[in-house]
């Protein structure tokens, strides 16, 4: 059941599923989709390596690391007890980082120090 797609290795065929995202690149499209076919699917080891190899083909896809930080997260599968907490990183900037962000957002930045 393997797939060929123009230059890429040859691929397990998971079926035709698409959701278009703003790239340039046609492959790096082809693996945004597979792994978000195989985060759909709880394989999210496989659903990370897609998203990463995504990002090596355009490094401007940003919704390919959104997808990372999904697949990487908490599910019905592994809760946060399962998780090591020295691989935990934080979230938000540190308390008292200044992100010039425009007046109307500073609020909501400052309430998550």
């Amino acid at each position: 059941m393997a797939a060929l797609h123009g230059d890429l290795d040859p691929y397990y065929d998971l079926g035709d599923y698409r959701r278009p995202v703003d790239t340039p690149s046609p492959h790096a499209q082809l693996w945004f989709d597979r792994g978000l076919v195989w985060a759909y699917a709880f394989n999210h080891e496989e659903a990370i390596a897609c998203f990463e190899r995504a990002l090596a083909l355009d490094a401007d896809l940003a919704i390919a690391r959104w997808g990372i930080a999904y697949a990487i997260g908490p599910n019905y599968n592994k809760a946060w007890d399962a998780f090591d907490p020295s691989t935990w990183r934080r979230p938000w900037p540190e308390p008292g980082w200044n992100c010039n962000s425009p007046p109307r957002a500073a609020p909501a930045l400052s309430s998550r120090a």
